[in-house]
Parts: structure tokens; sequence; C-alpha cells
């Protein structure tokens, strides 16, 4: 039996522990949102079929871009 395609395999816990290669690897801080804006968002994301982190970094990446661009 360890002479099939399963018993030649070596598996070891290194193998079970990588990451993803398409997970990103950089990390998040927690951000206070007003409630008001937090149901705006939610149902954004909702509505785009994206997660709410996703919709909120889209946000803040126009807003930041549009306050580069009116600074120069």
């Amino acid at each position: 039996m360890s002479d099939d395609l399963l018993g030649s395999i070596d598996i070891n816990n290194d193998d079970f522990e990588k990451k993803s290669p398409f997970a990103k690897k950089e990390g998040a801080k927690p951000v206070r949102i007003r409630e008001s804006q937090y149901e705006k968002i939610r149902l954004m994301a909702f509505k785009q079929n994206k997660k709410m982190v996703d919709v909120i970094d889209e946000l803040l990446q126009r807003a930041i871009s549009e306050e580069e661009s009116g600074n120069k």
C-alpha cells in the first residue's frame, strides 16, 4: 500500500501552515464610525456584494486622492 501515490507523498506541518499567496499581508487598525454612516456603508457593501472593509477602503482612498490632488 505504501507504494501508491498517497504513500509516496511526504507531508509535514509546514505545508499546512502556509498562507494563501493571494492573502493580503497588510495589517489593519480599528476605526470608529458613526452609527448613521455605518448603516450606509453596510448597505453599500450589501448592494455591491463586497466586504465592508473593502468599501471603507475604497471610500478612504477616494478621499485621500481628492485631498492630495487639491493640495497640489
